[in-house]
């Protein structure tokens, strides 16, 4: 199936002095199971101890700390995962988010993760057989594309 990273955002953390955060979040594992967690790109700082758990179905668990604050708002971290349904939705659920072992305090909201059902059944490509050319010519060559749809 394909691979998705679902950010966890954030609001502002600067001057907050969060040196650590932990998570668990929970979803259905026949719709989506957990690969990886992704810290490029994100306000996580480099250098920090990450570490995360997709061993277990239906949870990924998530623990970081390090010496630099966490600072800024955004994308704290990607939850990276594997689409392993055909169709359906599950609940991304927040277990217990702490920063700082309780402060400052964490609000989360839950997301659904939605499968969609592909629209496109077959790319049919045809390219016409009677083109003439001599060596050094430069032939145009005309590419059909139609695509057949549900």
């Amino acid at each position: 199936g394909d691979v998705v990273n679902v950010p966890v955002n954030v609001g502002g953390l600067t001057g907050l002095d969060v040196v650590s955060y932990q998570f668990k979040v929970l979803f259905d594992p026949a719709i989506i199971e957990g690969v990886a967690i992704v810290t490029d790109g994100t306000i996580t700082p480099s250098g920090w101890f990450v570490v995360g758990n997709t061993d277990v179905p239906g949870e990924i668990s998530v623990a970081a700390s390090g010496v630099t604050g966490a600072s800024g708002a955004g994308t704290l971290i990607y939850l990276q995962y594997n689409v392993v349904g055909s169709s359906g939705s599950t609940p991304i659920s927040f277990d217990n988010f702490t920063f700082n072992m309780g402060e400052p305090g964490a609000n989360t909201t839950d997301v659904a993760f939605t499968i969609l059902e592909s629209v496109i059944d077959t790319v049919e490509v045809s390219i016409p057989i009677d083109l003439e050319g001599s060596t050094g010519d430069v032939v145009n060559v005309p590419v059909n594309v139609g695509v057949t749809s549900q």
